[in-house]
């Protein structure tokens, strides 16, 4: 055991050593101000002073660097530098955040005159009359799935515009061994037996072929168990606000807290002057009775007092403080808040309390 922990340990010295772990992933987020949006990175460097009239988030950063953004009504890419990968002078342009392509319809109401473009060049490489672009797959390199309105038929085209598959109104496409520098695509139905089995350039062969070829192993990744020890939240899971309320005379109890995992951990509460603070269950004061207002939106805690908002944990632990004009989740899944200052910036903020907005900026 010992000489696997110093080998493993040597192991992950060289590669930080060697930069391929240590090298720095640019991120940055959209912010705006007098209704002009720009990009500003983790540390609040301005990358991009505001110019657009919108810029989209980055939907799925650690894959693809390109977001939509809209300039005098029309539409264009961006990338995370804030250089224009294709110009904004489209009325419509679809882009679903999974990296690789983008398109518009030349008669976007009737969805007709489809248009692909590749995000590494940023030339069309796809046209047709009456298809229309449908998903993204795979993780660089990326394939788009194009399909038949009527019949559904579809075909699979990679970022050249070449295309590489075809299937059925009931089958779709698939990618495994994304990690590789050229995955496998298969069409049909994703359990039948009917499959057609081909590379990234398209050369139908079978998986044993495949993984032959490109010299992969076959071999499943093995997990340790990791079970989590969870702490006693105290108290009595199946404990109602009636119960805790005759424990806490002094406080009008409003709303019984849990946390991500179902246990009950705190009460928001209000004191004898109207404010509202946050009790832990043996009734410590976790958020001091210092707010207007207290609630639970998203398994989050929203707190206002007079003209500003922030967030909380359900246990009390500051995430936003309580110092902008609003803060609201708007992409839950994404782990993000919009947050809004007084002096007319806005921009996003994670929830674990990484603000990204430009540094130094006024607060009023």
């Amino acid at each position: 055991m010992n000489r696997i922990s110093f080998f493993s340990c040597l192991l992950i010295c060289c590669f930080f050593s060697s930069g391929l772990f240590a090298q720095k992933m640019e991120l940055t987020w959209p912010y705006s101000h007098q209704s002009k949006f720009g990009l500003v990175d983790a540390e609040g460097e301005i990358v991009l002073e505001p110019v657009y009239d919108n810029i989209s988030l980055f939907s799925n950063p650690y894959l693809n660097d390109f977001t939509l953004m809209r300039f005098d009504n029309k539409y264009g890419i961006i990338n995370k530098k804030g250089e224009e990968i294709v110009p904004p002078k489209y009325e419509h342009m679809s882009y679903d955040g999974n990296g690789g392509f983008v398109w518009y319809y030349e008669d976007y109401p009737n969805m007709l005159g489809l248009h692909v473009f590749s995000l590494e060049s940023g030339e069309v490489i796809y046209t047709a009359d009456s298809l229309r672009a449908r998903e993204v797959i795979g993780e660089n390199p990326f394939f788009l799935t194009i399909r038949h309105p009527q019949n559904m038929e579809a075909i699979l085209i990679d970022e050249s515009g070449k295309q590489l598959l075809s299937c059925g109104r009931s089958e779709s496409f698939t990618a495994y061994f994304t990690e590789e520098d050229c995955p496998m695509l298969a069409a049909g139905g994703r359990y039948s037996r009917g499959r057609i089995l081909v590379d990234c350039e398209g050369t139908e062969m079978s998986m044993d072929a495949y993984m032959e070829k490109y010299q992969i192993e076959d071999e499943g990744i093995v997990f340790e168990d990791s079970a989590v020890d969870f702490e006693d939240a105290g108290g009595n899971e199946e404990a109602d606000l009636d119960n805790y309320q005759a424990a806490f005379p002094d406080y009008e109890l409003k709303e019984l807290i849990s946390d991500a995992y179902g246990r009950k951990v705190s009460i928001i509460a209000k004191d004898d002057k109207g404010s509202y603070g946050l009790l832990s269950l043996s009734g410590e004061i976790l958020i001091p009775f210092d707010y207007h207002n207290l609630h639970l939106s998203f398994g989050y805690i929203y707190a206002s007092r007079y003209a500003y908002e922030g967030v909380f944990s359900p246990r009390g632990k500051p995430i936003i403080p309580v110092e902008y004009f609003r803060v609201e989740l708007v992409h839950p899944e994404k782990m993000y808040f919009m947050v809004s200052t007084h002096s007319g910036y806005r921009g996003y903020a994670s929830v674990y309390g990484k603000v990204y907005l430009p540094k130094d900026i006024p607060m009023k």
